[in-house]
């Protein structure tokens, strides 16, 4: 997936990290429109979508300072 915005998602998770929820906010713009849709090909369902796309944005901003950029993309580690 490109990089859609101006700041690389690297700096951003360095500010997630930090606890910065602007951060949060842009990275949840950048990608919520395609992990929902993911999310509600692969369950069938808009509620159970709706909860793991939250639910995957509220794990982010906890194991932000885990993230690895040599170990693979924001991206990917958000999808995993």
């Amino acid at each position: 997936m490109l990089n859609r915005g101006v700041e690389p998602d690297i700096a951003l998770m360095s500010r997630l990290a930090q606890g910065d929820e602007g951060a949060l906010e842009e990275l949840y713009r950048r990608y919520s429109p395609s992990l929902y849709a993911l999310l509600l090909r692969m369950l069938q369902s808009r509620e159970e979508a709706e909860e793991i796309l939250q639910d995957s944005f509220v794990q982010l901003y906890r194991e932000a300072a885990r993230y690895q950029p040599e170990r693979g993309a924001v991206v990917a580690f958000l999808f995993t």
